[in-house]
């Protein structure tokens, strides 16, 4: 990393002292993030946090943090404040096992007290383009942290039929897209909602608009042609 700091540090013999700590960077490796996050109350998100930021990087990164460290991480800034604001280029999100992961991200990385936010502008799934993808944990210091995702995605719908294969959704609809085939394109709206540590309790909440497909079901049955419709699931 490189950039700038300034702030005050002021010591107390029967507490954490108080701090006062500004900065901001030009370069930044999004694979550091975990390095930087104080471990005293927040190390139950240190491991996501190592295992999800797979790639990225920053050429602007603003940090504010001021307030007794005794009360830190500063819930809702009611008693100092924690605020980190990254825009992120080239970035990857592995974001629990299993899951197909979120590449090319261009987007904005935040932490405001015991919150953590992402919103990404653009990135791609097994090649398929995402769009209005927003991510956050409310609680970091929650005993189980949940993740929820939500967001939109254009693309082919043999894509889709793919990111349904390589990920648990295939389990939950009890493989009913496997032997589908598909020309054509369509949306898919998801939103997940995943706690961290027993992701088998993930929601699932999504929809696939076709529009104008040639869609095989199953060997047996006839093709739909022109198929225009939505398919709806959740878990």
């Amino acid at each position: 990393a490189a950039g700038t700091l300034s702030g005050s540090y002021h010591s107390a013999s029967q507490r954490r002292g108080d701090i006062d700590l500004t900065g901001a960077l030009t370069r930044a490796d999004a694979r550091s993030v975990a390095r930087y996050v104080p471990i005293t109350v927040l190390k139950a998100s240190r491991p996501w946090l190592e295992r999800a930021l797979v790639a990225g990087h920053s050429k602007d990164v603003r940090f504010r943090m001021k307030g007794r460290l005794d009360d830190f991480p500063f819930r809702d800034d009611k008693q100092g404040l924690f605020h980190v604001h990254a825009k992120v280029a080239g970035g990857t999100l592995d974001y629990a096992e299993r899951w197909p992961r979120i590449e090319n991200m261009e987007g904005d990385l935040q932490f405001r007290g015991t919150r953590m936010e992402f919103t990404a502008r653009r990135g791609t799934i097994n090649s398929v383009q995402l769009s209005k993808v927003q991510g956050e944990i409310s609680d970091l210091t929650a005993r189980t942290e949940l993740l929820t995702i939500s967001g939109e995605a254009d693309g082919a719908t043999a894509d889709f039929l793919a990111f349904i294969a390589g990920s648990p959704v295939t389990g939950m609809i009890d493989r009913f897209t496997e032997d589908m085939q598909a020309q054509g394109a369509g949306r898919l709206v998801l939103k997940l909602a995943m706690p961290l540590g027993q992701l088998a309790a993930t929601k699932v909440v999504g929809s696939y608009q076709l529009n104008n497909n040639h869609v095989v079901l199953e060997r047996d049955l006839p093709p739909l042609e022109q198929a225009n419709g939505r398919i709806e699931f959740t878990e």
